[in-house]
């Protein structure tokens, strides 16, 4: 760390040089007078800023996002706190706080100078907005320390971590069909027709529950009610896997394939749950997958959302397709519903190991949902960009991927949003959304 010539610092110190030459070649003394003043101001100024050095360490930062977790459009407020814990006296601090790429400012500036006195505080405070979904990742504040003049300064970073997560809406689509069960037609929270069907699990015990499924012995070695889990299961359950590898992240931010795959997955659970479901959900994020089971109600909405806005642009695995299905073939059992959403770049992402490993999952109703944007067409001067390539494979492989997939058992559909999904489960009678 070592101080520098800001812009005014170089001119005034030019300035000085070239007065004090001309001033001794011309025996002239004023100028020589007045560049030997600036060159002693410079230096001066110099000498002081060295000194700010051991200052630097006695900065404090803080910062804090209200809130740190917002709905895609919304805005949250940054507030941050300068101290200076020393004895010295900062003559001018510029703060530039570093915002992330995918954020923009909504109101105000990260950026601001001021004096800050020994032991004294400054705040600034400003709002952005997440322009893409998922998690962003404020990391660093840039300082710069300087006389009062502004003729020398000392910049540096400070590190300071702060974690923005913009999640997704779910839209209120009066196309939702409400959830009556997951095989039968019965109400949520009541007791299923039928009895002695085939076990699937054990869990606990739920108001409304048929009382003929507690297990009693269980309850009388633990004290606690426990109820077995079968096909005739009053409660509908949801295995939602998502494909937010890095091939879905391509395009513009806010309007890429994975933001519109959290938009989807974001109000397929919302629905789920609001209608008493249990979800379990997969998320492939490109170089990991998170899993998350038996997710009820409101606080696993929450808990979904939070896990889905963890996306972030990764490096994909291409090997990863089959840890994914064989996530997913653990996870299934007889009574799930699987929803299996992905982008228009599946077919660049190993789709061989995947739809091999999903046909194989047995589960009442298996469905492989491509988000289709629609076709954009070719560009009108012939030529053809990834997005046009990529659109193409991917046409051409859900028309082979019909075919084939159909006689096992798997469903391969295409939606252009929630509408169409709502509009897509009505047209099929799928007996998990059913009125």
């Amino acid at each position: 760390m070592r101080p520098k010539f800001t812009s005014t610092g170089v001119v005034t110190a030019s300035l000085g040089v070239t007065l004090i030459l001309y001033g001794m070649l011309s025996n002239a003394l004023i100028p020589l007078y007045i560049g030997l003043f600036l060159t002693l101001l410079t230096y001066i100024s110099y000498v002081y800023v060295c000194s700010l050095i051991n200052v630097v360490d006695s900065i404090e930062l803080r910062r804090k996002l209200t809130p740190s977790v917002i709905n895609e459009g919304k805005v949250s407020t940054i507030r941050l706190v300068i101290r200076n814990k020393s004895h010295a006296l900062l003559p001018r601090i510029d703060v530039e706080d570093v915002v992330p790429d995918r954020v923009v400012v909504f109101e105000g500036s990260p950026k601001f100078s001021s004096t800050l006195t020994g032991g004294d505080s400054i705040e600034l405070t400003y709002s952005v907005k997440g322009i893409g979904l998922g998690t962003h990742m404020f990391k660093e504040v840039k300082l710069s320390l300087s006389d009062f003049l502004g003729l020398i300064s000392i910049d540096f970073n400070v590190p300071l971590e702060s974690t923005l997560k913009v999640t997704p809406i779910f839209i209120e689509s009066s196309k939702a069909p409400f959830i009556k069960g997951a095989e039968v037609s019965i109400g949520p929270l009541k007791a299923g027709k039928g009895f002695g069907c085939d076990i699937v699990g054990i869990r606990d015990y739920i108001p409304g529950d048929d009382v003929r499924r507690i297990m009693w012995k269980v309850f009388a070695r633990t004290s606690k009610l426990m109820v077995r889990e079968d096909v005739g299961e009053s409660r509908p359950k949801v295995l939602l896997v998502t494909d937010l590898g890095l091939i879905n992240w391509v395009g513009k931010v806010g309007d890429t394939d994975a933001e519109w795959i959290m938009r989807l997955a974001a109000s397929i659970a919302y629905w789920s749950l609001r209608n008493l479901g249990i979800l379990d959900a997969v998320i492939f994020y490109g170089n990991k997958i998170d899993v998350l089971t038996d997710l009820r109600g409101g606080s696993g909405f929450n808990e979904y959302l939070l896990a889905l806005t963890s996306a972030e642009p990764r490096t994909s695995s291409y090997y990863l397709g089959k840890a994914l299905v064989d996530t997913v073939r653990t996870l299934a059992t007889p009574r799930h519903f699987i929803i299996f959403i992905t982008g228009r770049g599946f077919i660049m992402s190993n789709p061989t190991a995947i739809l091999k490993g999903l046909t194989r999952i047995e589960a009442l109703r298996k469905y492989l949902v491509i988000i289709d944007r629609g076709s954009r067409g070719l560009s009108e001067s012939k030529e053809v960009g990834w997005e046009d390539v990529k659109e193409l494979l991917t046409d051409y492989a859900l028309s082979m991927l019909r075919k084939k997939l159909g006689v096992l058992g798997v469903n391969v559909v295409s939606v252009r949003g929630l509408e169409d999904f709502f509009e897509l489960c009505r047209e099929l009678e799928l007996s998990l959304y059913m009125r």
